[in-house]
C-alpha cells in the first residue's frame, strides 16, 4: 500500500468529524437557545483527537475481527 493512502483515510475522517461536530453544535444551539442562524463551531484541538481514529482502529480491528459482531460490539 502507498505510504499516501492512510494519510488520505486520516485526512478523510477528520474533516467528517469536523464537520459532524459542527453540524452538531448549530443543531445543538438551535435546540437550546433557538438561535436560527445555526452557527457551528468546532476547536483546534480537536484535531489530534480525530486523527487518532484511523491509527488506533487500524490497530485494534485485526484484534477483534476474529470475534463475531455482538462480542466487538460489546468491546
Amino acid at each position: 500500500m502507498p505510504w499516501y493512502i492512510p494519510v488520505v483515510h486520516d485526512l478523510l475522517i477528520v474533516g467528517m468529524a469536523m464537520s459532524l461536530e459542527v453540524v452538531f453544535t448549530a443543531l445543538y444551539d438551535l435546540r437550546k437557545a433557538k438561535d436560527w442562524k445555526l452557527k457551528g463551531y468546532t476547536y483546534v484541538w480537536m484535531v489530534p483527537i480525530y486523527a487518532l481514529i484511523y491509527p488506533l482502529a487500524c490497530l485494534i480491528f485485526p484484534r477483534f475481527s476474529p470475534y463475531p459482531w455482538p462480542v466487538r460490539g460489546l468491546a
